[in-house]
């Protein structure tokens, strides 16, 4: 018992320790095993901590094809100018500056836009991600910097994802079983000779996978779940739940069809023995081909009667005995 709690709270070498102390203490071999195992928790901490992020990375990816992952590259050069007042630029700078006490929230919006009419899915998903530069923070001193003029770029950590999951409905929220995949950019503010003032991204860690590291291009990995096609949304529109009762429903209307006044139709369907009605049919079938139509009126007559006296028809198509059967034949 003891090394199975020490194993299990490896990941906790205070907890570890108190336990085995209060369980162990009047044996000592036990103690000494307990204090092998909890002197290599430490060890054992790293190790499972990788093993735990690896495998839950593997269980997510296993999950797409090839074809459902998309690489996108979107330039870094803005590709609008930069329009602000003076007024409006003096406030900002100031709010970036050291002295202010409030924090200033840097957010980065992105949207994702499938092809119209695709099943079931929205054709646009987003989410947003939000830092916040706190006070006396590097990034916001660069960034008054660059409005003062006296700098020209500025580090911003943990900007964008660099893996983006599209599901179906929801939020396209940041791959987090992928560890931490968020990128650090460094953001530059250019300007013409005309005086025109335009904002860059470059990416700075971790590196882009493809194309060149000099260009200001970012790039990001989008997992776009599957979803069903348009000619089945009929059947997805309600989930699993919705498809089994409507499974259900249809096939309890069919089965009802098929019963449905069978208390009604048992007495006609279901005759012991309908030798008195077949000798019955037969002879109005051999009067009408004789050209007797009045023997063909009453034999008809007779057969409306049986029909429509229930108990007159059991009478008549009772089940005959058996030594009656055998004498017959």
């Amino acid at each position: 018992v003891c090394v199975c709690l020490c194993l299990c709270l490896g990941l906790c070498l205070c907890v570890c320790v108190c336990v085995c102390v209060r369980v162990c203490m009047r044996a000592r071999a036990c103690v000494r095993t307990c204090a092998c195992v909890c002197v290599h928790a430490p060890v054992l901490t790293p190790w499972l901590f990788t093993d735990f992020f690896l495998q839950r990375a593997q269980s997510f990816i296993t999950k797409y094809l090839a074809s459902d992952v998309t690489r996108v590259s979107i330039p870094g050069q803005s590709s609008a100018l930069w329009s602000i007042s003076p007024p409006t630029r003096v406030l900002m700078r100031e709010n970036l500056a050291s002295n202010q006490t409030s924090n200033i929230d840097l957010a980065f919006h992105w949207a994702v836009t499938r092809e119209p009419n695709t099943g079931l899915a929205a054709e646009t998903v987003s989410d947003v991600n939000t830092s916040s530069l706190m006070v006396n923070s590097s990034t916001r001193l660069d960034l008054f910097d660059i409005l003062n003029g006296s700098s020209s770029n500025s580090t911003v950590q943990r900007l964008y994802p660099s893996f983006i999951l599209a599901p179906a409905n929801g939020p396209a929220r940041a791959v987090t079983e992928l560890n931490d995949s968020f990128v650090d950019v460094t953001l530059l503010l250019n300007q013409s000779m005309r005086g025109d003032e335009w904002w860059s991204l470059l990416q700075k860690s971790p590196r882009i996978l493809h194309g060149s590291r000099n260009t200001p291009d970012l790039e990001m990995y989008i997992f776009s779940d599957r979803v069903a096609a348009p000619e089945f949304s009929f059947l997805a529109g309600y989930g699993v739940i919705g498809l089994y009762i409507s499974l259900v429903l249809v096939v309890g209307q069919f089965l009802r069809l098929i019963f449905k006044n069978i208390s009604h139709r048992i007495i006609y369907e279901n005759i012991p023995n309908p030798d008195a009605l077949y000798t019955l049919c037969h002879n109005i079938f051999m009067a009408r081909e004789s050209g007797h139509h009045s023997l063909e009126e009453r034999l008809v007559g007779q057969l409306f009667l049986l029909y429509r006296s229930p108990e007159r028809l059991v009478e008549e198509t009772r089940a005959k005995p058996m030594a009656y059967k055998r004498k017959q034949s």
